[in-house]
């Protein structure tokens, strides 16, 4: 397991027992940020996204919240994420998905309409 991954286990591991003990679900967004930022998110591509969830097996109480502009805005099949994380899914953006003028889009593929 590479070392940010298990960092990130670690760390939510040590979460777990104040969200079953509070029966609350941690979201892990599939986050991406645009090139506003200085520095990228770690689990921004789908790839690592995906070894973060495959190193916590807890269902009850860690999700995913699920946004598919970030999914393309990381370059990756929004679609493909969706169907991978969709058992796990505990929450879903889908507004800035179709909101043309929103920021996350990269400058590159921003819609013009």
């Amino acid at each position: 397991m590479p070392q940010g991954v298990a960092w990130v286990k670690e760390c939510i591991d040590q979460l777990l027992p104040v969200a079953r003990e509070y029966d609350i679900v941690l979201g892990l967004e599939n986050h991406y940020k645009d090139g506003y930022w200085r520095y990228p998110e770690f689990a921004q591509r789908m790839d690592v996204f995906l070894q973060v969830l495959d190193a916590i097996p807890e269902r009850a109480h860690f999700g995913v919240q699920y946004d598919p502009s970030n999914a393309i805005v990381a370059g990756d099949d929004p679609i493909e994420l969706l169907r991978r994380v969709a058992d796990r899914r505990s929450a879903c953006t889908p507004a800035t998905a179709t909101w043309p003028q929103a920021r996350h889009w990269p400058m590159s593929s921003r819609p013009t309409a």
